[in-house]
């Protein structure tokens, strides 16, 4: 059996010095140091502002993209600027997406045999927002 000394008054070793700031503290602040502003979100704009993106991925061989919501002309048009940017200035050659299982039939059928309107699926997939 291990006895262990009656507690005392005495203050606990001082621990490493803390350097927590306030603006490790502030998911604000912490957001504030890391976004960097686009100046579109339209498809055809500039890819300049997309700089900080792609040190971001540096030589990542997968990035993921997700969106709040699904369907919103916003997160698509961002999306297509993006993967834009990944193709022509970062070289990514390979696209996935979310879809329903009927759809990714549908555009297997259409891209390997010539099957079917690839228009048409992708308009009912997405709403009509690929243009």
């Amino acid at each position: 059996m291990r006895v262990l000394p009656a507690a005392t008054d005495a203050a606990a070793p001082a621990g490493p010095k803390e350097t927590t700031t306030a603006a490790f503290l502030s998911p604000e602040a912490a957001l504030g140091r890391a976004a960097r502003p686009l100046r579109t979100t339209e498809p055809r704009g500039g890819l300049a502002d997309l700089r900080p993106f792609g040190r971001m991925v540096g030589d990542a061989p997968v990035v993921g993209l997700g969106e709040a919501t699904h369907s919103s002309h916003e997160f698509f048009t961002v999306k297509q600027r993006v993967l834009r940017h990944l193709v022509e200035e970062k070289g990514f050659r390979a696209f996935a997406l979310e879809a329903p299982w009927s759809t990714r039939l549908g555009l297997d059928a259409c891209l390997l045999r010539g099957e079917g309107d690839l228009k048409r699926i992708t308009d009912e997939e997405f709403r009509g927002t690929c243009r």
